[in-house]
């Protein structure tokens, strides 16, 4: 919950330095890599965690196990897309790198969707 917790602090912040009238440009670059990796993580353990309550207790859905492990899926080849791109020398973006971005903005969005429809029926026990 820290890490989702700290990669919202950074998103924010770096939805924040895009437009402030003057390019933030690393303070965007820093904050959207915190975000990543914070936000990346915790899916990972989320993920982890939902294969181990599935199964030890059958007790969630199997079809969202799918779903979100299909997308950590998704997630590690952006990763390796990422890594085997090479880095320009002037520090401008290319359109490779927004579409990585983009990309893996949306496949974050879609594993938090997955993990709203987790908890959509929760009921507490006492």
């Amino acid at each position: 919950m820290v890490l989702g917790m700290m990669g919202a602090l950074f998103i924010t912040v770096s939805t924040a330095s895009i437009d402030t009238g003057v390019r933030k440009g690393k303070l965007h670059v820093h904050c959207a890599a915190g975000f990543f990796s914070c936000t990346l993580l915790a899916i990972f353990y989320n993920t982890a965690l939902y294969w181990l309550v599935y199964n030890n207790t059958k007790n969630v859905s199997r079809t969202l196990l799918i779903v979100k492990s299909l997308l950590v899926g998704v997630i590690v080849l952006i990763i390796i897309a990422n890594e085997s791109k090479k880095v320009e020398s002037e520090g401008f973006w290319s359109d490779k790198d927004v579409y990585i971005e983009w990309i893996a903005s949306y496949t974050v969005a879609a594993y938090m969707y997955a993990m709203g429809e987790d908890v959509k029926g929760f009921r507490y026990q006492y």
